[in-house]
């Protein structure tokens, strides 16, 4: 899920769960997003 930038690049973070919490990481990953706000739309660096 995206986390943020550094510069213009994007950073993500990676959540997992144990066995039979997949509900719980979901439902702890969407919050994050939300309350992050670190999504942006993409932009094209120059070469």
């Amino acid at each position: 899920m995206p986390a943020g930038f550094v510069g213009d690049l994007p950073v993500g973070l990676t959540s997992m769960a144990v066995r039979d919490e997949d509900a719980e990481v979901l439902r702890l990953a969407a919050a994050f997003e939300q309350a992050a706000d670190a999504g942006r739309p993409p932009r094209y660096l120059p070469r």
